[in-house]
């Protein structure tokens, strides 16, 4: 899971369809009535630093950011970060079901067509790339602080956009346009998934 990024997009009431956020997802899953999972995946996407220029956050941005009522604190300023939006998730997971496996993958390769939210047209697929977008980090940022997740909590990292095979090279044949794979690029990423799942 991880539909539209990690970060809280607004201030979105709790009742409204546009509640796509990881956070909202996680809250769902771990609401008293809804059955237990053995293994959890959690991706980051593009959409923290590319559609939302949402801050990285810190390492140490963590739970708890709940009301009395239970729900998140939509107020919290760490929740509107793609760290602490992933370090809530994980620790909500946990608290559902502590024998939980959650596995993380990282953002997948961008080829932006032109600069996006600060960024050049490097910045989705050259580490050495120094655009940021408006909350100040590169994209590589983004991929080596959901990297830093797996020593942080000692989960495994699916590294979708260091290990899938997607590149310049070939992007013609993985991607199908600047953010989403084509079956080819899937392929790749799958079977990074399917490893991490299965020795998770």
């Amino acid at each position: 899971m991880g539909g539209s990024g990690w970060a809280i997009n607004s201030t979105p009431s709790w009742v409204t369809a546009q509640n796509i956020s990881g956070v909202y997802q996680i809250e769902e899953l771990v609401k008293p009535a809804t059955r237990t999972y053995d293994i959890y995946c959690l991706s980051a996407t593009l959409n923290d630093p590319i559609t939302h220029n949402k801050p990285i956050g810190t390492i140490n941005n963590c739970y708890p950011y709940l009301t009395s009522g239970g729900n998140p604190d939509l107020t919290d300023p760490n929740l509107d970060t793609m760290l602490g939006g992933l370090n809530f998730a994980i620790q909500r997971i946990y608290e559902k079901n502590p024998s939980a496996k959650i596995v993380i993958g990282t953002m997948n390769k961008a080829f932006l067509t032109s600069p996006t939210a600060g960024f050049g047209v490097n910045a989705g697929h050259d580490p050495a790339d120094t655009t940021t977008n408006s909350s100040g980090a590169t994209y590589y940022e983004y991929v080596q602080a959901v990297r830093s997740l797996g020593d942080k909590w000692g989960i495994p990292i699916v590294d979708v956009y260091g290990k899938s095979g997607i590149n310049q090279l070939n992007k013609a044949v993985t991607m199908k346009d600047e953010y989403h794979p084509t079956k080819k690029g899937y392929e790749g990423i799958w079977s990074l998934w399917l490893e991490a799942v299965l020795s998770a």
